[in-house]
């Protein structure tokens, strides 16, 4: 089923989003939906900034961010601008480093973006920057993500709230 674009937001995304599928990137969508996929972890929460190419979504974010861990150790987190795209930040997950106790920096070297309802395949792009999270039995859990892509600035924040994340083993 085809979407109506209904906002400006959703406008400039889609023109950002499109364009910047036309990066010369091989995607791996082979690795995005599963067949090395260990395990994902869906959080509650609330979404308090997203940014998406320069653009300002953070009214359009769902309270919800799911954690993909690949077999590979690459991780990804993945937040939802409203029905209409998944942004993913992604970076191998071996080469986290612990800053203090119980906070993670997780480097990001993809942007991983799907148009929802559009019928475009996944679109990866080149990025470098950084996701932090806070351990999810250690309190108060926030995660921070930022990078710099061709297209512009990705960022998000999310906090979590206490509820259990759902774990879905692959």
């Amino acid at each position: 089923m085809l979407r109506i674009i209904s906002s400006t937001v959703d406008a400039t995304l889609a023109f950002t989003l499109l364009a910047a599928a036309q990066e010369p990137v091989e995607p791996d969508y082979s690795a995005a939906y599963g067949e090395h996929l260990d395990y994902t972890a869906t959080l509650n929460g609330t979404c308090t900034r997203l940014i998406v190419a320069g653009t300002d979504a953070t009214q359009s974010c769902t309270p919800h961010v799911i954690v993909d861990v690949f077999k590979n150790s690459r991780t990804g987190f993945t937040f939802m601008e409203s029905d209409f795209a998944l942004i993913s930040f992604s970076g191998m997950g071996r080469m986290q480093i612990e800053d203090e106790p119980k906070t993670f920096t997780q480097p990001v070297d993809t942007i991983l973006f799907t148009l929802i309802g559009m019928g475009t395949a996944p679109n990866k792009v080149k990025a470098a920057g950084i996701c932090t999270y806070t351990y999810p039995k250690s309190g108060p859990v926030r995660i921070s993500c930022s990078a710099h892509t061709a297209q512009g600035q990705f960022e998000a924040t999310f906090l979590i709230d206490a509820q259990d994340p759902t774990i879905k083993q692959f």
